[in-house]
């Protein structure tokens, strides 16, 4: 079988569901992988402390409010207290956080020291050829410490797509809360021919609907999946699915969604916040 032509399995990991790790404070974190980077997903206590030596450009994810989290990187603090995407500098980065929280740590795979510690490793044995790799979109001016772009600042918008940030490699979109099911008459499926799509579910319940295409080897057909899984989870959507995300829940429905590399049909069409601090990547 030519492996080049075998499309990867699609990935549901209900968190809750796994092994975690226990923290300092008695918080808990579950990290995952995708082809080019490492997810972990952490629900800290009050007293945690994090530190993180990092070769590249990183990312954190605070999704609430009402947080309490000092952030030390190239001898420069911030304080988080609401929610906000944080893109953090290559070196030391220190976390404290001073009450319960959650918070989502994304970096690629330059530092394998993470993703080789994901508890889906197994599904990466062999990269998938696929997936573009990672392209690195160069900082206009060099980082002096931690950006914070605090959520509070950008209100979803009529014609935006999300609340969309990026870092070097990495491009994440805060999808606009869901109050109760989505109207199954308005879904939006669709496919990346190169992309991997990563889609954190942090609120509610979600029905991932995936189609495989049928190429010429009939063998690797498959039916149509239309999987339910809660929050917090992972799905992660391997090119060249078609696919689209339902929202069930009754109550509020939350998902992100992750990609690295960057996208630049996004970029293009001005849905990323702070994409001027970068410059072009070269495909």
């Amino acid at each position: 079988m030519n492996t080049q032509n075998v499309i990867a399995n699609p990935q549901y990991i209900d968190l809750h569901g796994e092994a975690s790790t226990s923290t300092a404070a008695g918080g808990r974190s579950w990290t995952v992988r995708g082809n080019n980077y490492a997810l972990e997903y952490v629900e800290a206590a009050a007293g945690d402390v994090f530190s993180y030596e990092s070769a590249c450009e990183h990312v954190m994810i605070v999704p609430d409010d009402g947080v309490d989290l000092q952030i030390s990187s190239l001898g420069q603090q911030v304080r988080v207290t609401e929610a906000a995407v944080v893109v953090l500098p290559a070196g030391a980065t220190e976390l404290a956080v001073g009450g319960d929280m959650r918070f989502v740590s994304l970096v690629d795979n330059r530092d394998t020291h993470r993703t080789g510690s994901a508890l889906n490793q197994e599904s990466y044995r062999e990269p998938d050829p696929r997936v573009s790799g990672i392209k690195v979109a160069a900082r206009r001016e060099p980082s002096t410490g931690p950006e914070v772009f605090a959520l509070s600042a950008y209100p979803p918008e009529p014609g935006r797509f999300g609340t969309i940030f990026q870092s070097e490699t990495f491009l994440v979109n805060l999808l606009d809360l869901q109050q109760g099911p989505r109207d199954a008459t308005k879904l939006s499926p669709h496919h990346h021919d190169d992309f991997e799509q990563c889609s954190l579910a942090l609120a509610g319940v979600w029905t991932h609907h995936l189609r495989t295409p049928w190429g010429p080897d009939k063998s690797q057909w498959r039916d149509d999946e239309h999987r339910t899984i809660g929050s917090p989870s992972v799905t992660i959507i391997p090119p060249p699915l078609v696919h689209t995300s339902e929202a069930v829940g009754e109550g509020a429905n939350r998902l992100i969604d992750v990609f690295c590399p960057i996208r630049q049909d996004f970029i293009d069409k001005g849905w990323v916040l702070n994409s001027t601090n970068y410059d072009e990547v070269q495909w």
